[in-house]
């Protein structure tokens, strides 16, 4: 995906369990990305966040659910 990027901002939220034997673990992940483009369509810069994340190492990795609520912004 070609996207204009003009900034990326990512603020993020965790809910953690501490189990009885002490050992804690994230339940929930929010990521809440503030992504500016210039002159692209919500539905492009929607589309590449999804493929994003089915492929990201990360995210793949973690256990836990990770929700994404973007906020888009065209200039």
């Amino acid at each position: 995906f070609k996207i204009p990027l003009v900034s990326y901002e990512c603020d993020a939220e965790g809910t953690k369990v501490i189990e009885l034997d002490r050992t804690e673990l994230f339940t929930k992940i929010v990521l809440r990305p503030k992504i500016r483009v210039k002159d692209c369509d919500k539905t492009r810069v929607l589309r590449a966040l999804q493929s994003a994340q089915k492929y990201s190492l990360v995210a793949n990795s973690v256990k836990s659910e990770v929700v994404i609520e973007p906020e888009i912004i065209i200039e």
